[in-house]
Parts: C-alpha cells; sequence; structure tokens
C-alpha cells in the first residue's frame, strides 16, 4: 500500500491555503488592503487560530468579482 500525504487522503483533499500575506504578496497590495476585505466580507476567508486563511477558490472569485466590476466601470464610464 501506497503512502498518504498529510493533505490528500483516499479521494478527499484539502483546498489551497493562503495566509493574508501571501494574498497580498500575489495580488500586490498591502496586507491592509486583504484584511479589509476579508472584515468586510469582500473576500471569503476562514479563521484559524488567531489568523486568516483564503482558499484558492475565495481567491479566484474575488480576482473574478473584481475585474469584473473594474471592466463594468471602464465601459459605464
Amino acid at each position: 500500500m501506497g503512502k498518504c500525504s498529510p493533505f490528500r487522503m483516499g479521494y478527499m483533499s484539502f483546498p489551497n491555503l493562503y495566509t493574508p500575506e501571501e494574498v497580498a504578496e500575489r495580488l500586490r497590495v498591502s496586507r491592509r488592503a486583504v484584511y479589509q476585505w476579508l472584515t468586510m466580507g469582500k473576500l471569503v476567508g476562514m479563521k484559524a487560530g488567531q489568523g486568516w486563511r483564503i482558499t484558492e477558490d475565495a481567491l479566484t472569485d474575488f480576482m473574478k468579482r473584481t475585474s469584473n466590476r473594474d471592466s463594468n466601470n471602464k465601459e459605464g464610464g
């Protein structure tokens, strides 16, 4: 029998989780902006102990929503 990685057991796998700092670096924004988005509910995250974690899917959804909003603002202006 093969060994399972700590994050993959059978058919179930855990999503990639990012810290607000990692999200800020990836989006090239400040950590403060990411924390504001989290507390306002614009970016979906979960509390893990003392910190936040953001899934890959939540980050992708956030980027799509903000990209669409920016595109709509440019077309309407």
